[in-house]
């Protein structure tokens, strides 16, 4: 006898959730934190396998703090390779010993092709958020993009209820790369209500004097190609005859790390680059006058919307800044590929710092918008429209504990 599982859940009074992650660490990271913290806060129970090769600090810190999670360790390369079997197979044995899962919820490329395969045959959801298709990276040779595309276009239409896009830019991408529009969903990224206001005083009280001379330049993020950290020293390298005292604040760390030094003291600013890796956000945010963010593509990334919570003045490229979040023309507006203009804007929002104080002003506004309850509460109904139809209702759940386990795989 077949037993109906998606009729049976909803007539529960939670979910089973499975997470699944490669990209255990960064933005995606603090997505998975917050999205297991609203999910267990609903009364849903949630489990979380996630690669233990990209883990940051942050990330496993945060996961001790979610008592309710029942969470395991994989052993998941970003890049393609034979150990991809042996992951395939220990996450089909995971789904086996603690499902039936309501959901398999896979986020990034990796896990996002492990976790929808792994449940062949199993009575489940499939949801997928790549946070950035790989596809959207300009310097990816054309024969890895096309292949890339198939994979995506093929696990989307037999292996997926929905594909969450982190912003309308990815999303219209998904769409150009073949994904089938009625299984997209937009669901912007966003931060804790408290995060909206912590620091704004005292970040618009070290940034009321309105200086133009010894301003921080900041860069938060990953040392890897994608984040372009060698922008932000050439800027600084550039514009340090012209400002004096003017530094570079690093709170990052990554492959490019060594490289980055050698750049530093190759352009003779090695002594004006305070390296603090383990700084946190907020903190950080607080010391600078100007946030640098020179991707070279991104999503939605969260060092947007805690600069803007935090008053902080920013400088993007318009390939790395989500429309929802900035208008376009601005000096926060810029070509994928123009160095040159990069640090000409740099130059100019230091000279002007009243237009620094509006942007800052500007951003606090539009960043209210952007909430952890909205990005939950917008997850969960496309939880119960892939399980139940598109007309179902999100119903509230009471919050409910369970054990904070190790479970085995």
């Amino acid at each position: 006898m077949l037993i109906d599982l998606a009729a049976d859940r909803k007539a529960a009074s939670s979910l089973r959730i499975l997470l699944v992650t490669e990209a255990s660490g960064g933005g995606v990271g603090r997505h998975l934190a917050d999205l297991a913290r609203g999910l267990l806060a609903n009364g849903h129970e949630v489990h979380l396998v996630y690669s233990s090769r990209r883990a940051d600090t942050r990330f496993l810190a945060e996961l001790e703090e979610l008592p309710g999670l029942r969470q395991t360790a994989l052993n998941m390369r970003r890049s393609p390779h034979l150990s991809d079997l042996r992951a395939l197979v220990l996450l089909r044995r995971y789904l086996r010993r603690h499902g039936p899962f309501d959901i398999v919820h896979s986020h990034s490329s990796k896990a996002g092709v492990l976790a929808r395969i792994a449940p062949l045959g199993m009575r489940t959801t499939q949801i997928y958020t790549p946070h950035a298709l790989k596809t959207m990276d300009p310097d990816l040779p054309w024969p890895l993009r096309r292949l890339y595309g198939l994979v995506e276009r093929v696990l989307a239409r037999s292996f997926s209820a929905r594909v969450i896009a982190v912003s309308e830019a990815e999303r219209r991408h998904a769409l150009h790369c073949g994904l089938p529009s009625e299984k997209l969903v937009t669901i912007p990224n966003g931060i804790a209500g408290a995060a909206l206001a912590v620091g704004q005083d005292d970040a618009q009280k070290m940034r009321a004097a309105a200086r133009t001379d010894g301003l921080t330049l900041g860069f938060v993020g990953r040392l890897a190609p994608q984040k372009r950290p060698e922008w932000a020293i050439h800027a600084l390298a550039a514009l340090r005859p012209r400002h004096p005292g003017l530094r570079l604040l690093m709170v990052a760390s990554g492959p490019l790390y060594d490289d980055a030094i050698r750049l530093a003291q190759k352009l003779g600013v090695g002594g004006d680059i305070d390296w603090r890796p383990d700084l946190p956000g907020h903190q950080a945010m607080a010391e600078m006058d100007l946030l640098l963010v020179p991707s070279l593509f991104e999503s939605f990334p969260y060092v947007i919307l805690e600069a803007m919570a935090e008053g902080l003045p920013l400088v993007v490229p318009d390939c790395a800044a989500p429309p929802e979040l900035t208008d376009a023309p601005s000096p926060l507006r810029l070509a994928p590929d123009d160095l040159e203009g990069f640090i000409a804007t740099v130059d100019h929002l230091i000279a002007e710092p009243e237009t620094r104080a509006t942007l800052g002003r500007t951003g606090r506004v539009r960043v209210g918008d952007y909430s952890v309850g909205r990005m939950v509460a917008q997850t969960l109904e496309t939880y119960k429209r892939g399980l139940y139809g598109a007309d179902e209702p999100v119903a509230p759940h009471p919050y409910r504990t369970r054990p904070n386990v190790e479970a085995n795989l």
